[in-house]
């Protein structure tokens, strides 16, 4: 399995009162792979962390840069971010910060937001 597929399977089967503090720890781990120059798969590696640095941001009140990620992982995110919004684990503002940093102008990801 690949490394997104072990986050997806991982946040998925959490409750979700966890989820934040499961992905600040994984954001701890991935920041120091990268210092420590260890060898990890750029487009997941970098999709989790992105991610990850959103839901921190968003718990905060800020908002991020806008991120290129695939489809699939952006589907999946989303759908988080709807779940820590509903259990009030983030505000309300959070899944229009979302859409607005992960989601361009295209159609088909703009159907993703409807």
């Amino acid at each position: 399995m690949d490394l997104f597929g072990k986050f997806l399977d991982t946040i998925e089967g959490l409750p979700v009162e966890a989820i934040y503090l499961v992905t600040e720890r994984e954001k701890e781990m991935i920041e120091e792979d990268i210092s420590y120059h260890r060898p990890f798969p750029i487009t997941d590696t970098m999709s989790i962390l992105s991610f990850c640095r959103f839901l921190h941001a968003a718990m905060i009140g800020l908002s991020v840069y806008p991120s290129i990620l695939p489809l699939d992982h952006i589907e999946f995110y989303r759908r988080i971010v709807f779940r820590l919004v509903g259990a009030r684990e983030l505000p309300p503002l959070a899944l229009q910060q979302f859409d607005s940093a992960f989601l361009g102008s295209s159609p088909v990801e703009k159907s993703l937001a409807a």
